[in-house]
């Protein structure tokens, strides 16, 4: 059976490949050719698990994750996981995979995807709230579709803005980015922001009209 590290997944596709990959697959559920059930949801105190099978003519395979927001306070990532493929037609356990990279990579191509089919060809910024593992991809990958000369971006945290700007540099060195002190502050500088947070309260201000007039939210 293949195992897959963190790196073993990072560096097998292109982002522009990863995108098409992720893309393929939404066409072929909506025409009926995989089935994806309802995952099975666990809560346990602050911490929530989750299963998420899928199935089509060749292959199955099936998502464990963990959710543990108590983990910010060790310094370890808040999602974990793997994922089990198999083969449809034996069962047989193909692969072992990551599911944590595996995660950050589908949610930042599907967000691109987003940004493909929604907004206009000629944007040239966006905007980012929240700058931990998903808001890191949905940076790369949007700019990979988009002709993107500049990310604002909005975290608390200093050293996740950071990572933010050193990882953005790996895959898109010519593009810049900027700090902002508030939300209302990123929504009046561009018009797509993709927010990639666990909050539970709203991350953007309850003002229609600012709303309305300079974001398209993805």
């Amino acid at each position: 059976m293949l195992i897959l590290s963190d790196n073993d997944i990072g560096n097998l596709l292109s982002l522009q490949q990863i995108i098409a990959v992720v893309e393929s697959a939404m066409i072929a559920y909506e025409q009926g050719l995989a089935s994806v059930q309802q995952r099975m949801h666990i809560d346990y105190g602050k911490s929530t698990f989750l299963c998420m099978p899928s199935v089509e003519h060749k292959y199955f395979g099936t998502k464990l994750v963990s959710v543990v927001p108590e983990n910010k306070k060790h310094n370890l990532p808040v999602t974990n996981g793997a994922m089990l493929l198999n083969e449809t037609s034996t069962g047989l356990p193909l692969a072992l995979i990551n599911a944590s990279k595996l995660t950050a990579l589908r949610t930042g191509a599907l967000g691109a995807i987003g940004v493909k089919f929604l907004t206009p060809s000629d944007e040239t910024t966006f905007g980012l709230i929240g700058c931990g593992a998903q808001g890191l991809h949905q940076a790369i990958f949007i700019c990979a579709v988009r002709k993107i000369s500049k990310v604002y971006f909005l975290d608390r945290s200093k050293e996740k803005s950071e990572s933010l700007i050193s990882f953005l540099r790996t895959y898109h060195p010519q593009i810049e980015t900027e700090a902002c002190y508030s939300a209302k502050e990123l929504l009046e500088k561009t018009s797509i922001v993709v927010a990639a947070t666990t909050s539970s309260s709203p991350v953007v201000p309850n003002d229609y009209n600012l709303i309305r007039e300079n974001i398209l939210s993805v």
